[in-house]
């Protein structure tokens, strides 16, 4: 009967620890005391729950081979890495949606922003380098081990390397502010492991493994660093999953579509029979989490017919949003999980190729 159902249904149905700034360290404008104070008060729910998981996602660690710990401790002593990765002050960028209350104040946000970056560096006791240094100290430890970047223009460094053979290096490059205030929120690329975790709970637990690759993320603890859960701490580390081209990936999912004329020329996309449990299983995972990011970079069909969701960050802080990061409410799973049905539906099932 599902099946029958399903085959006919259109696919339309379908900042840290205060982000290392005291209250002191910036003066903020009369205007923004009351939107501050909430944001503060968010923040520290949000720290509370991280540190409730502190055991759950540190216990992660235990499922890197013992060769890539080895690797990555090699990789991390190496003083240019570490100026890079571990002692440089990360830029700190406002989030996304910039949907705040200060939009038509351009200048106030600015100063707001300078004003935090300042404090940041001078707590944290980290460096600042130039753009040109940066450069020169990427492409010197990448010919030295031979990395492969994945991610030149995203938000974090993705490497692999022959010292962690078989897994991507996942290391955050910035330091996402929120756009009211300017606190910034220090959980952004340790939530792609949370979220992982979570991810995999629901999949076994719904024996949907049989559709969706089930495959674990790890935090690793970088040395002689503070071990509070934070971007600044911890790297992500994630197997190196063998994924198709992103044009054979998008000819892949469009294959378990066929469309047809409907009414006056109308043309309508309808799921293939034989396919239907797998999108169920795809449908109750971005339900479940929120997955709001799914297009062909993140999201594929390998070869074993199993589909691989790469990318469990939740979405990048900004207004209000941030404040459901881990605490969410189901209005705003809702609101992910429909961007994330609206990129399934047209930017990699609906992308049938001319016949």
């Amino acid at each position: 009967m599902k099946n029958s159902i399903f085959s006919h249904i259109s696919l339309c149905l379908v900042l840290g620890y205060f982000g290392g700034v005291a209250a002191m360290d910036v003066v903020v404008p009369p205007a923004l005391t009351d939107i501050t104070t909430e944001i503060l008060h968010q923040q520290s729910m949000a720290q509370t729950f991280v540190e409730s998981k502190y055991d759950v996602l540190r216990q992660t660690a235990k499922l890197i081979p013992a060769n890539v710990c080895d690797g990555l401790a090699r990789f991390l002593s190496d003083p240019r890495a570490r100026r890079l990765f571990v002692d440089r002050a990360k830029k700190c960028i406002p989030s996304w949606p910039v949907r705040n209350r200060m939009k038509n104040d351009d200048g106030m946000r600015t100063q707001l922003l300078e004003a935090y970056e300042q404090a940041y560096r001078q707590r944290t006791k980290k460096i600042v380098l130039t753009q040109n240094e940066e450069a020169m100290l990427l492409e010197d430890i990448t010919q030295t081990y031979g990395l492969t970047d994945f991610d030149k223009k995203g938000h974090n460094f993705v490497f692999a390397s022959p010292l962690w053979p078989g897994y991507l290096v996942k290391i955050a490059k910035y330091r996402w502010v929120d756009n009211d205030a300017m606190i910034a929120f220090p959980y952004q690329l340790i939530s792609r492991v949370f979220y992982n975790t979570e991810l995999n709970t629901f999949i076994s637990e719904n024996g949907y493994d049989k559709h969706i690759l089930y495959f674990p993320k790890s935090l690793y603890h970088i040395p002689d660093t503070p071990e509070d859960l934070n971007d600044d701490n911890y790297i992500v580390v994630e197997p190196l999953i063998p994924c198709p081209s992103e044009e054979e990936n998008l000819h892949r999912f469009s294959s378990m579509t066929v469309s047809q004329i409907i009414g006056s020329g109308h043309l309508e996309y309808f799921i293939r029979g034989k396919d239907v449990d797998a999108i169920i299983a795809l449908i109750g995972v971005i339900q479940y989490c929120g997955l709001w990011s799914i297009s062909p970079t993140n999201i594929f069909l390998l070869d074993n017919g199993k589909i691989a969701l790469v990318d469990t960050e939740r979405p990048g802080l900004g207004g209000s949003e941030w404040r459901f990061f881990f605490h969410q409410d189901h209005a705003e799973i809702s609101r992910n999980a429909a961007s994330g049905f609206d990129g399934l539906i047209a930017d990699v099932l609906k992308t049938k190729q001319s016949e």
